[in-house]
């Protein structure tokens, strides 16, 4: 069956970035939106989506027989994102959250 979009959500902030608000819409707002019994997850658009950059010394990561590429995954397996979900308990669906993502670059080590 199709689905036809019945409402725009929008948000904005004084006091929250853009990529705060695109991390509230993504992780937060979408999974109280499909939660709600018919709702399909919204995609979320717009924002500044959150992004690490990892400079390298060349030298000294081949002196340790790596890669650029093994340092790419390794920011990648240590940023992993999993899946929420939902309870249904009675007659209430409960929204689980998953706290897997660092809040910063610094918090990664």
């Amino acid at each position: 069956s199709a689905t036809m979009p019945t409402c725009i959500l929008s948000v904005s902030s004084e006091k929250h970035s853009e990529g705060e608000l695109q991390d509230i819409g993504r992780y937060e707002l979408r999974n109280v939106v499909q939660s709600v019994k018919g709702a399909v997850a919204p995609a979320v658009f717009g924002g500044k989506a959150r992004a690490v950059m990892a400079y390298v010394d060349r030298g000294k990561i081949e002196a340790r027989n790596l890669s650029p590429v093994d340092v790419v995954d390794a920011v990648g397996e240590s940023n992993i994102m999993l899946p929420t979900g939902g309870a249904r308990i009675g007659d209430i669906d409960y929204q689980i959250d998953s706290n897997s993502m660092y809040e910063s670059p610094e918090a990664m080590g």
